[in-house]
């Protein structure tokens, strides 16, 4: 890719030669920031459910669902594509940072339009287009945010993105607090959001604003030729997340708002605990991309990766699958008890986006983006069909079904093409066990007929366990070496 004088700076050290502890470290403090995020908007759906009911909590996640589609249109593939060129040091970030940012102004007012507009023709009650035209407006300011936070993450140095989350997430939860003790509704809760990723845009500009000088602009070419590299991703990035909010909008539709209320209550729940897959995700791109670009094999690397994410996806989503009932009595309160049973079923879910995220790091850091594509385009088919004609059977559990297959087939193709990519099996070796223990949970739910109890948690976790470190996804030295 041409660059311009002035923004190319030597690989040299730096991201050549990082260390497992570094990226282990930074893993590490991209989930501390991601968690401290995640905690401020679980208690916020505590709130939510306890002071919107049902059918509110429905339409919130009606337009949160719609708004977060275009959120990540636009994104288009930007950051991730800053992410790259920031880590394999093409260009300097205060020179990059500009037309992403205006690009994604003018993005985000056709996402606006676009989204309201979308609303009205899916014939949805004023709460929810009104709310989605909210959401719409948070697009924006969440995409400056993320991008602030992408100088960051290029270069491993996640923990300079802590304080600015802690401070986004003590503004947001203040907001929804104030809101819930004056018996606020929809719009407000929703208008919370643009406070939060206001404020984290702020506070990520403070933090960043030594690393954008020198300031400057790019070339035209060189503007364009960046924008092409990000339109792959960001129409990868689009499909790949509207079959992960599609199944609501189709819910919404076909059966109404109560429905959406307690699908979304637990997705939104198993949502949360992928902060760990992101964390991950967001040191391996970076990773990744350095390893190609400095012609080193990449799948060993992949390889490692694997066999530590498996065990914390089998223990993830173990604990959801056997905690489900208490966990959501807990949360929400006993007026969306019959979301439990679709926590149980996502949990299955839960465990195969885990290897997902690091799949997908993978074959981006590759650019092997039309693949991804194919594969997405695929994924978001059978979605669509699955969804459509289970929601009519059974409802919001029929969603939480679909969506699990679904990821289940998206595991599958991604696995495949990583196979053929290695022209062998061994990078996907350690998944074997992991997927066999993923299925424990889920059996002793069927089993038991949701009626989980100590000592059958304790057995489905022993027996986990066993597979995990009998087929070698699980080795202690690992442990070991992490932990030294």
């Amino acid at each position: 890719m041409a660059t311009d004088s002035g923004s190319v700076i030597s690989r040299a050290g730096g991201l050549a030669h990082t260390s497992a502890r570094a990226l282990t470290a930074n893993t590490g403090n991209t989930l501390v920031g991601l968690v401290i995020g995640k905690v401020a908007m679980i208690v916020m759906l505590a709130v939510l459910s306890r002071v919107l009911g049902v059918r509110g909590f429905g339409q919130y996640g009606l337009a949160l669902a719609i708004g977060e589609i275009f959120r990540v249109g636009v994104n288009a593939g930007l950051d991730q594509a800053l992410v790259r060129r920031l880590a394999d040091h093409t260009l300097l970030a205060g020179v990059a940072i500009r037309p992403v940012i205006a690009t994604k102004l003018c993005l985000s007012a056709l996402a606006l339009i676009a989204a309201v507009g979308s609303g009205y023709l899916l014939g949805y009650d004023t709460v929810v287009v009104v709310g989605i035209a909210l959401v719409g407006i948070e697009v924006f300011t969440y995409g400056v945010s993320q991008s602030l936070a992408s100088v960051f993450y290029a270069d491993l140095r996640s923990s300079k993105t802590i304080r600015p989350i802690l401070f986004a997430s003590v503004a947001y939860l203040l907001a929804g607090l104030t809101g819930a003790a004056f018996h606020q509704g929809v719009w407000y809760f929703l208008g919370c959001l643009i406070i939060n990723s206001t404020a984290l845009g702020i506070a990520l500009a403070y933090s960043a604003s030594s690393k954008l000088r020198p300031a400057g602009a790019l070339a035209g070419e060189t503007t364009r030729r960046f924008l092409r590299e990000a339109m792959p991703l960001g129409f990868l990035s689009l499909v790949v997340f509207s079959y992960t909010r599609i199944d609501t909008i189709i819910l919404g539709r076909l059966v109404g708002p109560e429905q959406v209320g307690y699908y979304a209550a637990a997705y939104r729940l198993t949502e949360g605990s992928l902060a760990i897959a992101l964390a991950v995700s967001r040191t391996a791109l970076p990773a990744f991309a350095l390893t190609v670009a400095s012609g080193r094999e990449v799948f060993s690397r992949y390889r490692a990766g694997l066999r530590y994410l498996s065990p914390v996806a089998v223990a993830v989503s173990t604990s959801y699958a056997l905690t489900a009932p208490f966990v959501v009595s807990l949360l929400y309160g006993d007026a969306f008890s019959p979301s439990a049973t679709a926590v149980a079923i996502l949990s299955l879910g839960v465990g195969f986006v885990f290897i997902n995220q690091l799949s997908t790091s993978l074959l981006v850091g590759m650019g092997r983006y039309k693949l991804l594509l194919l594969i997405s385009v695929i994924v978001l088919a059978l979605n669509l069909v699955t969804t459509t004609a289970l929601v009519m059977k059974w409802g919001f559990q029929g969603a939480a079904i679909a969506t699990t297959v679904t990821e289940g087939v998206n595991l599958a193709l991604q696995m495949l093409a990583i196979c053929l990519l290695a022209r062998s099996a061994a990078p996907i070796k350690p998944l074997v066990g992991g997927v066999l223990a993923l299925a424990v949970a889920p059996c002793a739910w069927i089993g038991t007929q949701a009626h989980i109890t100590l000592p059958v948690a304790a057995v489905a976790v022993a027996l986990a366990g066993m597979i995990l470190l009998s087929t070698g996804t699980l080795r202690l030295r690992d442990v070991r070496a992490l932990l030294s």
